[in-house]
């Protein structure tokens, strides 16, 4: 099963007041994905998009590795683990189009949240 995740916006909130260390209250910054799937990659002069039938957003912790990552995919979509493997990919805003990125590791999961802290800059 191919699932798409997109960036969404980052959701970083200000150290609480009330004594929470730094490390409790940097645990707590989340990104917004969407994840689309069921649907299939288009291209069109080099520049790529996914046309997907089901989407949907959820809130992923920065602090998360790949493994985590898979994990809520499993959750969000309903996917059934034991029948279907997922091929996630993203598709990082680049100065130039960039062809879609499979998610296979950890550095997958680190560039798609570098991705979306920079596209949320130029919102």
């Amino acid at each position: 099963m191919k699932i798409f995740i997109g960036s969404g916006v980052p959701d970083v909130r200000p150290p609480r007041p009330d004594g929470f260390s730094k490390k409790m209250s940097d645990g707590m910054k989340n990104v917004h994905l969407v994840l689309n799937w069921g649907g299939e990659w288009k291209n069109h002069h080099g520049e790529y998009w996914y046309e997907g039938r089901r989407a949907k957003a959820f809130a992923f912790s920065r602090d998360s590795n790949y493994d985590q990552l898979l994990d809520k995919v499993y959750n969000v979509t309903g996917i059934d683990r034991d029948y279907y493997r997922v091929s996630m990919t993203t598709l990082p805003q680049t100065f130039r189009p960039s062809m879609p990125i499979e998610i296979v590791d950890d550095e997958d999961v680190a560039l798609l949240h570098c991705c979306i802290v920079a596209s949320s800059r130029e919102c």
